[in-house]
């Protein structure tokens, strides 16, 4: 159901995405060649068909196992020194034996480090994985093993693949929107003053009429953006717990549920949240850390019955 919510906002999203482009190549060819009609249905489909050539390939190549590279360019991760080589192989060959043993088959990891000093796992992509420093300083055996798991989880489950599509098909939306935003904060405000020569008068009415027309172009292109990306974000912050309980689970179904409790609880001091307000409480990526252990807890006592 998770990702069958978030594959329809993949669609939704690529479908406005090439809308939006084919709009921003449609009026200007309108206005310029000065139709007696303002909408052309077939001059609109071959502009919309452009918005496909651009996003269809973004959100191909998300997908891909570029991906990785590409979201890794975001985050401070490196490559395992020797020592922690040593310290990360044996746990994540012992969690790959599991993963074997209980879905019948070999799943692809890289494990990379963060160079972060709080507790920290991520999964990029289809098969890179990332552990902090701070986790591998503090972290048992188990503890990592959990951690590792979690994330194998996500890329199991195709998390991180979905992350990137999604962030691909709304791209174009992301940079409308910033250039828009920018067009509106870097626009000359009329100065409404009372007063003044003629010359100052003509100036005041120019720039009013300047701020009128990028306002009425904006409202055209701007909102529609600014309602879509919140669309995506809803999508985002509705799937976004339950996705994090779905990783925990896994690792538990491979065994790892004590280590990861223990884990949490030693982390729980920093799950200090404190925000108020309805948008507030609900824009964390992460469910609260005394929830996911209360899930984790509930399961084992559900096996031990």
């Amino acid at each position: 159901m998770i990702t069958h919510t978030r594959f329809i906002a993949l669609i939704a999203m690529a479908i406005f995405s090439c809308l939006l482009i084919g709009f921003l190549v449609y009026l200007p060819i309108i206005f310029m060649t000065v139709a007696d009609t303002f909408w052309n249905p077939a001059l609109f489909t071959a502009c919309a068909s452009m918005g496909f050539i651009v996003v269809i390939p973004l959100v191909v190549l998300a997908a891909s196992p570029m991906s990785d590279g590409i979201a890794s360019l975001f985050f401070p991760i490196r490559k395992q020194s020797l020592r922690e080589e040593e310290q990360i192989k044996p746990v994540l060959d012992e969690v790959l034996k599991l993963y074997r043993e209980k879905h019948g088959e070999d799943i692809v990891v890289k494990l990379l480090v963060m160079d972060m000093p709080n507790i920290n796992g991520i999964a990029l992509g289809r098969k890179t994985i990332a552990v902090s420093k701070g986790l591998l300083s503090v972290a048992t055996d188990e503890e990592l093993a959990a951690v590792i798991s979690h994330e194998i989880g996500h890329l199991h489950n195709r998390d991180g693949v979905l992350n990137m599509t999604l962030f691909a098909a709304s791209s174009p939306v992301i940079l409308v929107h910033h250039v828009l935003s920018g067009v509106v904060e870097a626009c000359p405000k009329p100065n409404m003053k009372i007063g003044g020569g003629k010359d100052d008068d003509l100036t005041d009415t120019l720039i009013m009429v300047a701020y009128g027309l990028s306002m009425a172009f904006c409202a055209v292109f701007l909102w529609p953006c600014i309602a879509a990306l919140w669309g995506m974000r809803s999508v985002d912050f509705a799937t976004a717990w339950p996705i994090e309980y779905r990783a925990d689970k896994f690792a538990a179904d491979l065994g790892y549920a004590p280590a990861l409790i223990e884990l949490l609880e030693r982390i729980e001091d920093e799950d200090v949240r404190g925000a108020t307000g309805f948008l507030k409480k609900y824009m964390y990526t992460h469910p609260p850390t005394a929830l996911r252990i209360d899930r984790l807890e509930r399961g084992l006592t559900v096996k031990k019955m």
